[in-house]
């Protein structure tokens, strides 16, 4: 609510009220009318910054020094003489009144006003470059190794041509890369020097198969986490499986199809094998359980972990269908000691032998001694029917991160052979490569068991390998391990 000055009767609006120009005129007016009675207007300050000071205010020494008579004839002027100096009344009266006026309505210079030209552009956009993802359509992979795979410097990355691997820039937090594969090979994706993925040891690549990505997370700075594309992995070999079925019909009636594929697969026990564990607590006689194993066929095979060594003729009952015997590879019964406890063996079911064969039956003393860390060779095959260990050796450390030759062996006569590995690993998760060669009837043969797989730290026995190998000429077995003096290999090449 407004007041008023005790002098003039001044109005005050309140610090609530809102400004009004007629008030402020008003206001005006009477201080205009009070000093033309007592001086000559002509001889006032025409601008309010003329009275004040830096705060706006009037103070004594603002005051004019002398006043003139009224209208120039008059001695005195309010009992105030001509020429003299205002007396101290006057002086705060006249201070308290402009005061009163510039305090209530806060004069202050006006503002310049603004020139405007030219056409009003818009801020350029400020966005963080780090928001904004960067693109390589066309990237040639390239190299052999991690030193000399193609450098990779986008977010996204599509592998067009070129062969070989790609390097991932150094990892992040928070960062995301992706990597595509569009070539008809499966390509390595290696990280920056002294980087790694997931848990695999520093500089370790990851296989990236034909039309498949990966998408790296930055865990550290040192560190990517990775997702491969599992779905179109699974729809390559939904399109293997169909034999281009796929490509012609619908994706429902492909996958339908693929399962009716599986379910016949799973109840062909001639092309893959069953896993059963021997859970019998008396020795010589194996039972186990395997839900797709439902009758004895000819050829239909099994993997058996034995539960106890036998010490003599042994029987293996599968799923109740009946104990049947388990014999060499020229049907005799097996001798004692042939089965080892915890111990994994492959079996193939021989209609004429109304029985298993025991495939890596070992019946008679043929191979060598071993020393623990050599390579020992057995005499030469003539004939590579009844099992034969060709070469084998037992706990042989790798010393080193290069390929390292663990059995080699050359037949003299062509025939079947397998290959059996176990490893252990000491102390860390590290990469092993594991690489077969040899030559059959078509040529040089080359087989990758595992590429850089990361082995834990345990034991580890591998599925035997058959392979078929002419005569005088050598099959070997290398390996080769991320991290020296952690790998611990046992294994044979054996003729069966």
């Amino acid at each position: 609510m407004s007041t008023t000055t005790t002098n003039l009767g001044l109005v005050k609006p309140a610090l609530t009220d809102v400004a009004d120009i007629t008030v402020i005129n008003s206001n005006m007016d009477a201080i205009d009318t009070a000093i033309a009675s007592k001086a000559n207007t002509s001889q006032l300050p025409t601008k309010v910054s003329q009275l004040t000071n830096d705060e706006g205010f009037i103070t004594a020494t603002s005051i004019p020094s002398s006043l003139p008579a009224n209208g120039g004839n008059a001695a005195t002027v309010n009992s105030h003489t001509a020429n003299s100096t205002p007396n101290t009344i006057e002086q705060v009266d006249l201070i308290k009144m402009t005061n009163e006026v510039l305090g209530d309505v806060n004069l202050k210079a006006p503002l310049a006003n603004p020139t405007f030209t030219g056409i009003a552009t818009l801020p350029t956009n400020s966005v963080s470059d780090s928001l904004l993802i960067s693109l390589n359509a066309a990237v040639t992979a390239a190299g052999t190794t991690q030193a000399t795979a193609t450098a990779l410097t986008k977010d996204e990355n599509i592998v067009t041509s070129g062969t070989g691997g790609v390097q991932v820039q150094g990892a992040t937090t928070g960062k995301i890369v992706v990597v595509i594969n569009r070539t008809a090979s499966a390509i390595n994706v290696y990280p920056a020097s002294g980087h790694y993925f997931d848990g695999l040891a520093v500089n370790i690549p990851i296989s990236l198969p034909a039309n498949a990505f990966i998408e790296l997370y930055g865990f550290s700075s040192t560190q990517w986490n990775s997702t491969i594309n599992a779905v179109t992995n699974a729809m390559n070999t939904i399109i293997a499986d169909v034999g281009g079925y796929f490509a012609t019909k619908n994706v429902e009636a492909a996958l339908q199809q693929t399962a009716s594929g599986l379910t016949s697969h799973e109840a062909d026990n001639t092309r893959h094998e069953n896993y059963i564990l021997d859970t019998s607590t008396t020795a010589n006689t194996c039972t186990g359980a395997c839900t797709t194993y439902t009758a004895y066929t000819d050829g239909s095979n099994i993997t058996l972990k034995v539960k106890n060594t036998n010490t003599g003729a042994t029987t293996i009952n599968v799923n109740g269908l009946g104990a049947k015997p388990i014999k060499d590879a020229l049907g005799n019964a097996i001798n004692a000691g042939t089965l080892v406890a915890n111990n994994i063996y492959f079996l193939v079911y021989e209609v004429t032998y109304g029985g298993f064969i025991l495939a890596n039956c070992i019946q008679a003393p043929n191979a060598t001694g071993n020393t623990s860390g050599t390579v020992s060779i057995a005499s030469p095959v003539t004939s590579p029917i009844v099992p034969v260990i060709m070469a084998s050796c037992s706990d042989t450390k790798i010393t080193s991160t290069s390929a390292t030759t663990i059995l080699t062996c050359t037949p003299t006569v062509q025939g079947n052979f397998e290959v059996n590995l176990y490893l252990g690993i000491t102390s860390s998760t590290t990469p092993v490569t594991i690489t077969i060669t040899w030559t059959d009837g078509r040529g040089a043969q080359t087989y990758t068991m595992f590429n850089a797989y990361p082995f834990t730290a345990d034991a580890h026995s591998i599925a035997p390998y058959f392979i078929n190998a002419v005569a005088n000429q050598p099959i070997t077995l290398t390996i080769t391990a991320g991290t020296a003096n952690q790998v611990y290999v046992s294994g044979a090449i054996r003729g069966i």
